[in-house]
């Protein structure tokens, strides 16, 4: 519908109406010869029977190139001054149903502070509110509040409600911005004569009023308790006589008692009544005359060794064999055998545990495939710059741009070190827009925006037109400058 031009180092989008179409002369007289500040001007001309109108596109940013990331007052402000036309150009004798809602031409000034519209002054082109309701609620959508993520609840509810309109709307987010025109009441504070006094206390028999101090109030623990005399007193419970316990003493014999002369007879002459000794003539206990357990009841409780490491020439173990405990006789049992693998008639079958022989270096295939480059797919998803030249600022020699999403912004960090852009310079870079141009991917190439920045971007030193799209190409020149400032990358 319409067609973006640049003409005199202006751009321009253009709209041709046919010869058939109805044109509301009175709105075409008022945006020609007064034009309001949130329409952009425009200029018609009348080429070949058809109607030509031309709109500039000046002093400001497209809304589809404005970041999605905002604070709850950026995106109120600028949501206020997006509804404001819609109430005032009554007073222009406009009719806001006019306005094309398009975001790529809806163009915001700097923080959104201004908001300019372009108007066809065709009843062909009318929007129904239906469909402005819809525009906005996209736009609410989109956005990304990043200090308050449940701030446009209520307004979605708001601008949803069928009893709602675009007033409505205005005036919730009216009091959430702090735009000029309707500032919120704040109660004054009380002065020195209105300060709170002491109440004034009447005595019952007449007499002049004045301030007095108020009556004594017994604390708590005077008042006596009403339900002192009601309630039964609990009476306090008989101590319990203290358990002594007793010292250990000789038992009887009976099960759970502590037997005192029995333990230090083990400790002192061993565990067993019987006294013998053994072969070495060592003994349990403290005179070492009680012996413990044989010496054979102690070799049957070790673990024997099993396995193919056991070892086979001791004598108590002779004949038996390695997996033999002893005291017992296995019957010779048949190994499985391994299954034989299928080789080849001409080649030997290799032993049972001979391990199979792996293909060396010498015998692997040292052959080189040469790949043509042609062949291989460009990836222009990442656009690589190298710094060319830098004056008076300190930035990277390497930059990266990410265009995973299709664009990507560079600019520059606020003073508060907070980043504006998908790329960030640092904040030392004044000279540089904190959201200077747009990269997109456009086809095999690149394109790149300038965002109305304050000192503009230059691409193979010319400079571009705000908001018209350039082709960027490997080995192009950016260049940004101020005075003796300059900062120069070239696409790698």
């Amino acid at each position: 519908m319409l067609t973006d031009v640049v003409i005199a180092n202006k751009s321009y989008t253009k709209l041709n109406l046919s010869e058939n179409s109805r044109v509301d002369d009175i709105a075409l007289r008022v945006v020609r010869q007064d034009c309001p500040d949130f329409l952009l001007p425009m200029k018609t001309m009348e080429i070949d029977g058809e109607i030509e109108i031309r709109y500039e596109l000046q002093e400001g940013i497209r809304l589809s190139y404005m970041s999605r990331q905002m604070s709850k007052k950026e995106f109120s402000t600028m949501i206020v001054n997006m509804l404001m036309p819609f109430k005032t150009c009554n007073d222009w004798f406009l009719d806001y149903h006019n306005f094309l809602l398009e975001e790529n031409y809806i163009l915001v000034g700097k923080n959104g502070q201004s908001i300019k519209y372009v108007y066809i002054p065709s009843p062909e082109y009318a929007n129904s509110d239906e469909k402005i309701k819809d525009f906005f609620t996209t736009l609410i959508l989109k956005t990304d509040i990043t200090d308050d993520p449940g701030y446009l609840v209520s307004a979605l509810r708001i601008i949803k409600n069928q009893d709602s309109n675009l007033i409505t709307l205005l005036e919730y987010f009216q009091k959430q911005s702090s735009v000029p025109g309707e500032p919120e009441k704040t109660a004054p504070a009380p002065s020195a004569s209105q300060a709170p006094q002491r109440p004034v206390f009447r005595p019952l028999g007449g007499g002049a009023p004045g301030p007095q101090a108020p009556p004594h109030v017994p604390p708590v623990s005077a008042v006596p308790n009403p339900f002192k005399a009601i309630m039964p007193e609990k009476k306090p419970e008989p101590p319990k006589p203290a358990v002594q316990e007793r010292a250990p003493e000789h038992s009887t014999g009976a099960f759970g008692k502590s037997d005192e002369q029995g333990r230090l007879m083990d400790n002192l002459f061993g565990d067993s009544d019987e006294p013998e000794r053994d072969k070495e003539g060592k003994g349990q206990g403290l005179f070492g005359w009680k012996k413990g357990k044989p010496k054979e009841e102690k070799e049957k409780k070790k673990p024997e060794k099993r396995g193919l490491f056991a070892d086979k020439g001791k004598n108590d173990n002779k004949g038996r064999g390695p997996l033999q405990p002893q005291g017992r006789t296995l019957q010779p049992q048949q190994q499985p055998q391994p299954r034989p693998q299928q080789q080849p008639q001409s080649q030997p079958q290799t032993p049972q545990y001979q391990y199979q022989q792996y293909q060396g270096i010498d015998q692997m295939d040292d052959s080189t495939t040469i790949v043509d480059v042609s062949d291989e797919v460009s990836d222009n998803s990442v656009l690589k710059l190298r710094l060319e030249d830098c004056s008076g600022c300190n930035c990277p020699e390497f930059v990266e741009i990410d265009l995973s999403r299709g664009f990507a912004t560079v600019g520059r960090m606020d003073k508060n070190g907070v980043p504006q852009a998908d790329f960030n310079f640092d904040a030392s870079v004044s000279f540089v827009s904190r959201r200077h141009f747009r990269v997109e991917i456009c086809g095999d190439h690149w394109q790149l925006i300038d965002l109305e920045s304050g000192n503009g971007t230059f691409v193979n030193q010319s400079k571009l037109v705000p908001n018209m799209p350039c082709p960027l190409n490997q080995n192009d020149v950016i260049m940004i400058n101020c005075n003796r400032r300059r900062l120069v990358y070239r696409v790698c």
